[in-house]
């Protein structure tokens, strides 16, 4: 390296460019452009050393540092992941059955109102009730296996009993998922249509003695297993019935609810299927 100069990178190459030495020791910004003695020292007019150079085979390879270890979750953190993940797969499997109901359901439900609606604006005498009794019961019934079948199978997900004995536990833990907020939103469409259902015929058969009599007793065929599903929901994702009394309310539709749970006695039912009352965890409060 000797009377080679160091370039403003602090390195020292030779007549044909190559590298073949660094600075190592100095104050490179006052080196540039200095010239090394024979010893790789450069040295000033006074022939003190005030830097030195060292052959690139001279020069340790720097040790490679050792990456830090990212710190894993912690135990509670892996627990409280694999249980949200659980909820979400579970939201998943309900949120198909429901749509397969809703599928199925809704149009039992228009068949319903349209053939009460039809009765409602025929003449008192040319109306035929018994016709119309002949017509909606073998409806109310299809509606109630389509959703008794809802039913079960939400049960199904949870035979044991061990998802609904956390359920609570779980969703006072953690925010609820998009895939719970998809649940909650078919939970309501499907008892919006439910029980808009029963509401308007009640109404349109209000003045039909005979019909009245027949189909009244009959609505509860759609009630009560409609409330079932939205019990079982609730024992295994807790924190979806708030969500569906909200969405409820803001259709108009809390008090719709709680009259047909009155009527019906359905309250005291849901009580027995370890939810206290549905309309507390629904949020709906008696109106």
């Amino acid at each position: 390296m000797s009377g080679r100069k160091i370039t403003k990178e602090g390195e020292v190459r030779d007549a044909d460019g190559n590298l073949i030495g660094k600075l190592t020791s100095g104050n490179l910004a006052t080196l540039v452009g200095k010239t090394i003695d024979d010893n790789g020292y450069v040295v000033d007019n006074d022939d003190n050393k005030i830097g030195e150079c060292t052959l690139l085979e001279n020069i340790p390879e720097p040790e490679p540092e050792e990456p830090e270890e990212e710190e894993g979750p912690t135990a509670e953190e892996q627990e409280a992941a694999a249980k949200a993940e659980s909820d979400r797969q579970l939201a998943e499997k309900m949120i198909s059955i429901l749509s397969q109901t809703l599928d199925r359901v809704k149009p039992v439900c228009k068949q319903i109102e349209e053939a009460c609606e039809k009765a409602d604006r025929t003449p008192k005498e040319e109306l035929d009730e018994e016709k119309l009794v002949q017509t909606v019961k073998p409806l109310l019934e299809e509606g109630g296996r389509i959703l008794q079948e809802c039913n079960g199978a939400i049960r199904a997900l949870d035979p044991d009993g061990r998802i609904a004995a956390t359920a609570k536990a779980r969703a006072a833990s953690r925010d609820a998922t998009p895939e719970e907020y998809q649940l909650a939103d078919m939970i309501k469409e499907l008892t919006e249509t439910v029980i808009k259902t029963i509401d308007n015929g009640k109404r349109r058969i209000a003045d039909m003695p005979h019909a009245k009599k027949k189909l009244n007793p009959l609505w509860g065929l759609l009630s009560e297993p409609l409330f079932q599903i939205i019990a079982a929901v609730g024992l295994l994702l807790n924190g979806v019935l708030g969500l569906v009394g909200r969405l409820l309310d803001g259709l108009g539709l809390g008090g719709l609810l709680n009259g047909l749970l009155g009527s019906l006695g359905l309250d005291k039912l849901i009580n027995g299927l370890g939810l206290g009352s549905l309309t507390d965890a629904l949020g709906l409060g008696k109106k």
